[in-house]
């Protein structure tokens, strides 16, 4: 396993079967970023961070989600305050992940990104891979904060190719060539953007 984020764009999420993923990133878009209540739906998944840029590289959890990946592969427990939850992240996980944050909250934006890490968990070695929809999110009066919904690469499914009179004819190239058809993650192809990361503690 690899230690790395690699960027992987939009156009992701139309390759990937997973509605919560796909209606968080319509709902921070349709409503601005803002704090809505349409956002609010979503907060079992969602984990929310502070979104200060002076502490983007190791941002605070201020919220995790019972129905998030961080629960179920971190084990935190479920928080209905804003009190910060206890850092468990080994440095290379805290700089790997930094870059996500900082291009969402400077340039306001949504960033989908492939993460994996062989040793996420301080004293630990315990490999994640995953892929996260990472915004940010305003109250409107100046605070910033950061949604962060994480998910398995789950490949869209699509019908099976047809039979009979449909089969391939010999001699035709076997090789799939539909724009819409699921990719992985673009860590295996040539992706637009990619930090190949390897930190070592300071």
């Amino acid at each position: 396993m690899s230690n790395t984020a690699v960027e992987l764009g939009m156009p992701y999420l139309d390759a990937v079967d997973d509605p919560v993923a796909k209606q968080f990133v319509a709902a921070v878009q349709a409503n601005n970023h803002l704090l809505s209540e349409d956002l609010a739906r979503y907060k079992d998944q969602l984990v929310i961070l502070d979104g200060n840029p002076a502490n983007l590289s190791s941002p605070r959890i201020l919220f995790c989600g019972k129905d998030t990946l961080a629960s179920q592969e971190f084990s935190f427990e479920h928080r209905p305050s804003a009190k910060p939850l206890p850092c468990v992240f080994s440095t290379r996980y805290q700089s790997i992940t930094s870059s996500g944050y900082l291009n969402s909250i400077h340039n306001n934006q949504i960033i989908i990104e492939y993460i994996e890490c062989d040793d996420a968990v301080l004293g630990q070695h315990f490999p994640v891979s995953y892929v996260r929809a990472v915004a940010p999110i305003t109250n409107g009066h100046g605070a910033w904060f950061i949604g962060v919904y994480s998910f398995r690469h789950r490949p869209a499914q699509y019908p099976k190719a047809s039979s009979g009179a449909e089969r391939l004819r010999p001699g035709r190239n076997q090789e799939n060539t539909n724009l819409h058809m699921p990719y992985l993650p673009a860590v295996f192809s040539k992706p637009a953007r990619q930090h190949n990361m390897l930190y070592t503690p300071t």
